[in-house]
């Protein structure tokens, strides 16, 4: 996992996080609301003031999330199917 993947968020003051159990994280702050639901091999857990995202190992499937293709609005010429 790359050096930011594995660096913890931090959840500036003002924002409440919540996990759910299906795995899905609903962020609300000043600006709004926001939901995503993460594939179930993903672990996120909250410490605090910071959430943990962690994959269980290197498989194909668990490593998708963390690479640049994946994000939203990449430039990549090939459509990339992502978790989210």
């Amino acid at each position: 996992m790359s050096r930011i993947g594995r660096a913890p968020i931090a959840v500036p003051s003002g924002v409440s996080v919540a996990v759910g159990t299906d795995n899905t994280v609903t962020v609300k702050g000043p600006q709004g609301e926001l939901a995503r639901t993460v594939p179930a091999a993903i672990t996120i857990r909250q410490d605090g003031d910071v959430l943990v995202v962690e994959r269980p190992d290197d498989q194909r499937q668990n490593r998708a999330p963390w690479t640049g293709a994946c994000r939203p609005g990449s430039p990549s010429p090939r459509k990339v199917t992502c978790w989210w």
